[in-house]
């Protein structure tokens, strides 16, 4: 395991320990919420349902980062 790996380990399990991940994740989602974003997501989803069919992990978050700009 390289340096920065190692590091971005031990980072996570303080985070889960502390339970600081999980109130990160809920803060996250909460914004997200808020500013409409999930909603947008799911609409451009379901307008788009019958292009993303047989579609490869990494094309998905390709597309999902793309989205988010």
């Amino acid at each position: 395991m390289n340096k920065d790996a190692q590091m971005r380990a031990t980072i996570n399990q303080k985070l889960i320990e502390t339970g600081e991940r999980e109130r990160l994740k809920e803060l996250l989602r909460a914004k997200l919420i808020e500013c409409g974003w999930k909603d947008q997501l799911k609409a451009h989803c379901k307008g788009n349902s019958g292009q993303i069919t047989n579609i490869l992990c990494k094309q998905l978050r390709f597309w999902l980062n793309k989205s988010l700009r």
